[in-house]
């Protein structure tokens, strides 16, 4: 048996230094519980998100209603759903 072989003496080593020491601390009164809350996080509902969602699309809607708002043209009268059609129509049919 070859007493000379490097893994051995570390094992060795190893062996004795742990076999001196004393039991481990204990955790501070609730360590774990807070350890496990932060492990996962609880899920979030579908409707909470669409609803963040929602929300955040506010402003880009207001923007649109804003460019919407000043792109009419105004002589268009909106009473008119005919004559508005016959516009929009004109409009898509004439070549650039």
């Amino acid at each position: 048996m070859n007493t000379n072989n490097p893994w051995k003496r570390l094992a060795d080593a190893a062996r004795r230094h742990t076999a001196g020491t004393e039991a481990p601390a204990e955790m501070p009164f609730g360590f774990d519980t807070r350890v496990l809350a932060q492990l996962r996080p609880p899920r979030q509902l579908t409707a909470e998100l669409l609803g963040r969602l929602a929300f955040n699309a506010i402003p880009v809607a207001a923007a649109v209603l804003v460019v919407c708002w000043f792109t009419i043209r105004p002589d268009v009268a909106v009473s008119d759903p005919v004559a508005l059609a016959d516009i929009v129509f004109a409009e898509e049919t004439e070549e650039p």
